[in-house]
């Protein structure tokens, strides 16, 4: 199951992409553009805290567990389509 953000920016529209610097830090999933391979992915981070619950190190992961670099946008995943 794909977790959806509560994240408080909200796009214009489905196709508007956001520096990564604002990125939900909730564990949701989004798209995000990998500028090192020039391709958009699907991710949910890996937010490691410090004893006081602050962030200290976002990674974004794949679905195949790989780390991504050079993350540099991201926007909310799109509905999905209606019907069979």
């Amino acid at each position: 199951m794909v977790k959806k953000s509560k994240n408080k920016v909200k796009p214009k529209n489905e196709s508007e992409w956001f520096p990564i610097s604002v990125a939900p830090t909730d564990g949701s999933h989004y798209l995000v553009y990998n500028d090192r391979i020039g391709s958009v992915v699907e991710v949910a981070p890996f937010i490691k805290k410090d004893k006081w619950g602050e962030i200290i190190e976002i990674e974004w992961i794949d679905y195949h567990a790989n780390s991504l670099k050079n993350v540099t946008h991201w926007m909310p995943l799109p509905e999905p389509p209606n019907g069979p």
